[in-house]
C-alpha cells in the first residue's frame, strides 16, 4: 500500500498573529479627565491586550485597537487646535 499525502487549503499562517504587533503603543500618555493614562506594556498572554496604568500602582489590559482610536481622536483634536 502506497502512502499519500494529501494536501487541504487550510492556512495555518493566516491564524498566527504577528508578535508583539502593538509595541509601538508603549509610552504613549494621554489625559482621561484628571488622570494621566500611560501605556507601560503588552499583554503576555494575548498580544490583543496592552496594560496601562491609570494611578501609581493600578494596572489594567485594555484592548489595543481601542487604544490606537483613542490616540487618532487625541492626534485630530491637537491639529484642530493649532
Amino acid at each position: 500500500m502506497n502512502a499519500k499525502q494529501t494536501l487541504l487549503p487550510f492556512h495555518a499562517n493566516r491564524s498566527q498573529r504577528r508578535k508583539q504587533s502593538n509595541l509601538d503603543l508603549i509610552g504613549r500618555v494621554y489625559m482621561d479627565d484628571y488622570v494621566k493614562v500611560t501605556v507601560v506594556d503588552v499583554c503576555a498572554d494575548d498580544d490583543k491586550y496592552v496594560l496601562v496604568r491609570r494611578q501609581p500602582g493600578e494596572t489594567s489590559p485594555m484592548l489595543a485597537w481601542l487604544m490606537r482610536l483613542i490616540f487618532k481622536e487625541e492626534d485630530k483634536k491637537l491639529k484642530l487646535a493649532a
